[in-house]
């Protein structure tokens, strides 16, 4: 069996991938939802970025886990 080269990342690669994750943090965003082992618990969020679905996502955790 032989032995696969692995590719080495030039410098540069870090610098793109940085450009391509800024376009796609503000790219509309559908995150899918299933809270317990029951199907009849899927449902969906629907957000207009990838950063605005983090945040309304960790401050429903934060709420749920001390509410008012």
């Amino acid at each position: 069996m032989r032995k696969r080269k692995r590719k080495r990342k030039r410098k540069g690669d870090h610098e793109q991938i940085l450009r391509s994750l800024c376009v796609l943090a503000n790219r509309h965003t559908i995150v899918l939802m299933q809270p317990s082992q029951n199907r009849a618990t899927r449902t969906f969020m629907d957000f207009d970025s990838i950063s605005q679905s983090m945040d309304e996502m960790l401050e429903k955790d934060i709420q749920s886990e001390m509410p008012k």
